[in-house]
């Protein structure tokens, strides 16, 4: 049934669904994606939020770049709806790669719709959608839209034909758009690897004897590990997330604590197309209880059937680490 998104508040399919003993509703949303989030928190705890226009715009964008049928967690919202807003240059650049993607072939002419909400080329096959569009580039609406538009414009990087902000117009990478691209894609050959991770001084042994020499391993590629609590920043540390993420060549994910930001994190990285391995310690992907009560959260279902390396010692963890890095990364 239509009702509205729990995330950006636009009209969206909400179905509910009974999964394990907790009952979700599973959203699709044309700007959002598709995603889980649980009952209580879709009526009761989006509803007590007065979130700003912009806010719940880079809530949408976060949570469409976490993949489909994505389950929200409460942790994973708190993080979500206290979020940073990206640069500006970041925004512009996921635009173009945007508009790059959408050509079929070199100076081909790409029609923004801004009335029917649509990209399209000369035939009128559809290339895309603006609530797609806005999400995966972090736009506010189709001002803002419009206001990148002439940004990549007066960079030279498109040129505009027919071109009417409050209609519709031919949008045209050049060829110093084109170079562009491909600087940006080059990017990918990052030596970083973030590490997401429980902070706290049990497992700082476990980063330090088990996790960094496997990443910086010669063997690997001497990779370097790059973890948020370590890195100098003046930054809000939401931001040293989601650039470290963006920067790096592949993520290690240790669910061990069962920590909400790890979920979050990884989540991202996978959104994004980063290679994501993940690792737990034994006593915490088994789960520890005491009359029925958690003591240890075991790793959550929905990523059980993941290829998880499950570790005891942190010698026994470089080992197995090390042979999946270079098992993972070319």
């Amino acid at each position: 049934m239509e009702k509205k998104c729990p995330i950006c508040i636009d009209t969206a399919v909400c179905e509910e669904s009974k999964q394990a003993e907790y009952d979700f509703y599973e959203i699709n949303c044309p700007r959002c994606g598709n995603f889980f989030i649980d009952g209580f928190t879709y009526f009761a705890d989006f509803e007590r939020r007065q979130l700003s226009k912009r806010q719940r715009a880079i809530a949408s964008s976060i949570v469409r770049s976490l993949g489909r049928k994505h389950k929200l967690t409460k942790d994973e919202i708190e993080h979500i709806c206290n979020a940073s807003d990206r640069p500006v240059t970041d925004k512009a650049n996921d635009l173009l790669l945007f508009l790059g993607k959408a050509c079929s072939y070199v100076g081909e002419e790409i029609i923004v719709s801004f009335e029917n909400g649509t990209l399209s080329d000369i035939d009128g096959i559809e290339k895309g959608n603006l609530s797609e569009l806005y999400a995966k580039c972090w736009i506010l609406n189709s001002s803002e839209l419009d206001g990148f538009i002439q940004y990549l414009k007066n960079r030279k990087f498109v040129e505009l034909r027919d071109y009417h902000s409050d209609s519709y117009g031919k949008i045209i990478i050049t060829a110093d758009g084109w170079e562009h691209i491909e600087k940006l894609s080059l990017s990918s050959d990052s030596s970083k690897c973030f590490v997401a991770m429980w902070f706290n001084d049990e497992m700082r042994t476990v980063y330090e004897y088990g996790i960094k020499p496997a990443i910086e391993a010669k063997e690997c590629g001497n990779f370097t590990a790059f973890r948020v609590d370590n890195h100098e920043h003046n930054n809000d540390i939401t931001d040293e997330i989601i650039a470290g993420i963006k920067e790096c060549r592949f993520m290690v994910a240790d669910l061990s604590g069962y920590r909400g930001g790890v979920y979050y994190e990884a989540g991202f990285a996978k959104g994004l197309g980063k290679p994501v391995i993940f690792i737990c310690r034994k006593d915490w992907f088994d789960g520890e209880y005491k009359n029925g009560v958690p003591i240890k959260e075991k790793v959550h279902f929905d990523i059980t059937h993941q290829n998880i390396i499950i570790w005891s010692t942190p010698e026994e963890l470089k080992e197995r680490l090390l042979k999946r890095i270079r098992a993972t990364i070319d």
